[in-house]
């Protein structure tokens, strides 16, 4: 080996001043080492131990003060013991691609907080890598946002299946995200493609009482009318990211409306029980799903979109459910509407054959209750304005009580509407956002989720 290439990127890092990287320097890092690993991947090889020493820096190759990267040879080296990079199944001695892209995940970890996402003595570690999340890297560096973070969040996946197909699309939404300027909050990002993957299943579900049904597989179809609507097999096969039209309906304009003597007692005797399944949403216990566009961040559950004129939907995997009172915290913090989706169901592969219900509430205080059903949209409630909606950014309680073919929407405790339908009667949970035909920028946060029977 040239003397001029055994500088290592370690050796390098030594040199800087101490402190977290900014996202688009370690962009460029994270592009050329994935360009390497690809290279060995594409010949059918594992590296299987990649560190920051893994790799030696290219002479006269600096652009913005940045140097090149050259993976070092590994082919007559013993694999080092790297317990603070192993992926999960390296630890039950399995290696695969999919183990280099989590170790350099955890390189990309470390350039961004200057600390790795566990710490501890080897049995230490082991359990981290196999049963904890590692931590949100904004908490530790608020220049990354929750696109970044949630892709390196989706390459730290416990199972490899769960990661990005290839150590490439990882770098590649890698580089979109860290293009997000670092005073905007939240962006979705590509997320690995999905529509031939089935995760496994797990066990255990909200109430116990019912195993997770395994993750399914659905095509892209094109809808009409208000969506066009792409689902992936993300845990119960609920994750979608839907290009949208502007629904046409009526714009009224409301005052809150209190609450009448019956609805009240309506409200008090359904959410003084104890809820059949409550969730802080502030870390992940496994019930919601998990993706780039599905990520726990700040101590609550987002959902993130960072396409314009898109729709990102993430639901409560298990169980399905009929009659039913959901309660959440939805923060719309960017993008065009935030809601809530409730009785979701297909009848298999075919989604224009399914049908779900959504409230949605937007920043101009408008909400709007309608059913998708095999292709078009009914509006229950059209487009409402109603002073019950909190200023932008501010948490609204969206309370939706759904009997039979009767559905009374609550916002911040004040009933705003009643709509009839009895065209489905139970389904999945989930959340949404949506962006705008002009605004790339989707995010909304949820917290406090609550179910109730009624």
């Amino acid at each position: 080996m040239a003397a001029h290439y055994e500088v290592t990127f370690l050796d390098w890092l030594r040199q800087q001043p101490p402190g977290a990287c900014a996202p688009q320097e370690v962009a460029h890092f994270i592009q050329q080492a994935a360009g390497a690993l690809q290279r060995v991947h594409d010949q059918q090889m594992v590296h299987g131990h990649i560190t920051p020493a893994s790799f030696l820096i290219l002479p006269g190759g600096e652009q913005s003060g940045l140097p090149n990267l050259r993976l070092a040879d590994f082919s007559t080296q013993e694999p080092a013991s790297t317990p603070a990079s192993m992926a999960p199944e390296q630890w039950y001695g399995t290696v695969l691609p999919a183990s280099d892209q989590y170790a350099l995940a955890v390189m990309a970890y470390r350039l961004l907080t200057w600390r790795p996402p566990f710490q501890g003595n080897q049995d230490q570690l082991k359990y981290q890598h196999l049963n904890v999340q590692p931590e949100p890297l904004g908490r530790f560096n608020p220049r990354v946002s929750p696109a970044l973070d949630s892709v390196i969040m989706c390459a730290l996946a416990k199972r490899p299946e769960e990661r990005y197909p290839s150590i490439t699309a990882f770098a590649n939404a890698f580089l979109q995200a860290s293009q997000v300027p670092d005073t905007a909050f939240s962006h979705s990002i590509p997320g690995p493609p999905r529509e031939t993957v089935a995760a496994p299943s797990r066990t255990g579900s909200p109430t116990n009482k019912r195993t997770l049904v395994s993750s399914m597989s659905r095509e892209v179809l094109a809808l009409t009318l208000v969506f066009i609507i792409v689902v992936s097999g993300i845990g119960f096969g609920f994750y979608a990211i839907v290009k949208h039209n502007r629904v046409v309906a009526a714009s009224l304009t409301s005052s809150p409306t209190p609450v009448p003597t019956r609805e009240a007692a309506l409200v008090a005797t359904v959410t003084s029980g104890q809820p059949l399944f409550a969730d802080s949403l502030s870390s992940d216990d496994g019930h919601w799903d998990r993706s780039a566009t599905c990520v726990f961040t700040g101590g609550t559950y987002h959902v993130l979109v960072q396409q314009a004129g898109r729709l990102g939907l993430c639901g409560l995997r298990g169980s399905t459910y009929g009659n039913a009172a959901i309660q959440v915290d939805v923060s719309l913090l960017a993008g065009n509407y935030t809601g809530l989706v409730f009785r979701f169901t297909d009848s298999g592969s075919k989604l224009q054959d399914g049908v779900f219900y959504y409230v949605r509430i937007t920043k101009q205080g408008e909400f709007f209750l309608g059913r998708y059903s095999g292709g078009n949209v009914a509006p229950l409630i059209p487009i409402t304005k109603t002073s019950a909606i909190t200023a932008a950014n501010q948490k609204n309680t969206l309370l939706v009580i759904a009997k039979g073919s009767d559905f009374k929407v609550y916002i911040n405790g004040i009933f705003v509407g009643e709509a009839q339908d009895s065209t489905s009667s139970s389904g999945q949970i989930g959340f949404m956002i949506a962006t705008s035909d002009t605004d790339p920028r989707g995010d909304a946060s949820f917290a406090n989720f609550k179910l109730y029977t009624v």
